[in-house]
């Protein structure tokens, strides 16, 4: 069973462990678009932030398998490091003081709230704040978003009740390609990567209206459309669903693929969007 979409934190979590480690000891099979963050372990009465001696790691230790599109990294005092015993391939992720797979980096995440807990990452093209139930503009943009796995996100034949959706397309908040555009045309790491709450990209690749990710604007993405349209407006509710809802868009929540506006609604501007875009890249109708 894969681990998908978590946020393994002190702040998050009661994140304590005994003498092996703190955030994920003893793990493996698939570990993916995780933040690990911020854990300690304590052992014969004393706390250790980061290796733990030769006990185990603050955030990680005696793990097998793969983990990839994670952010494994320190923001409180001391540093939650990567201990012994872990032998897992590590790829596409973002890791204190660095370790060696492919897409691997060591960057300043830039978290939007690290210590209550908001592991969104910083975007000047867009983040989402779920407190105030918006999409706010941040004045640096980190360097994990389309940072993660390059291929397997993007899938043109997805859809929303697609059962492999939380592994290999959207991660476990998305569907289609999962992040709304500005997506970048590849998934962020960290926890909200492939999700509807994953942080915007500079790049200005793909289209809006393009909901499936499939290079052109037609028939399906009006549908995918259609189920979210008057989300958001007056009047409604998350029990009531938009106009059109259908099973599998009843009951969801902001952030909308179909907010092109970014409004939190979506509305005649948001079908003024898609009617420009209609039919683009696929010129054979």
């Amino acid at each position: 069973m894969p681990i998908i979409g978590y946020q393994i934190s002190e702040y998050s979590i009661n994140n304590i462990s005994g003498q092996y480690g703190g955030g994920l000891a003893g793990c493996d099979g698939l570990i993916i678009n995780c933040v690990i963050v911020d854990n300690w372990i304590w052992f014969h009465d004393t706390t250790y932030s980061g290796f733990g001696g030769s006990y185990g790691g603050g955030n990680l230790s005696h793990c097998d398998g793969e983990i990839r599109n994670c952010i494994i990294w320190g923001e409180g005092e001391g540093r939650s490091d990567i201990g012994p015993g872990v032998e897992a391939v590590i790829t596409f992720s973002n890791v204190l003081d660095g370790w060696e797979g492919e897409g691997n980096i060591s960057v300043y995440p830039y978290f939007a709230d690290p210590f209550n807990g908001d592991y969104h990452l910083r975007s000047a093209a867009g983040r989402w704040d779920g407190v105030a139930v918006a999409w706010v503009y941040d004045d640096v943009t980190s360097l994990c978003i389309d940072a993660g796995q390059p291929e397997g996100y993007w899938d043109p034949n997805d859809t929303p009740n697609n059962p492999n959706d939380d592994v290999w397309v959207g991660g476990p908040k998305g569907n289609g390609c999962g992040e709304l555009w500005p997506h970048g045309g590849r998934v962020n790491m960290g926890a909200y990567g492939g999700g509807r709450e994953a942080s915007m990209s500079l790049s200005s690749v793909g289209m809006a209206s393009d909901l499936d990710c499939d290079g052109g604007v037609g028939f399906y993405d009006f549908g995918l459309f259609g189920d979210e349209w008057g989300y958001g407006s007056e009047g409604w509710s998350v029990e009531s669903g938009g106009i059109g809802a259908s099973e599998y868009s009843v009951g969801r929540a902001p952030p909308y693929r179909s907010d092109f506006d970014r409004d939190g609604g979506v509305g005649l501007g948001d079908l003024l969007r898609f009617a420009e875009e209609w039919l683009v890249g696929l010129e054979h109708y």
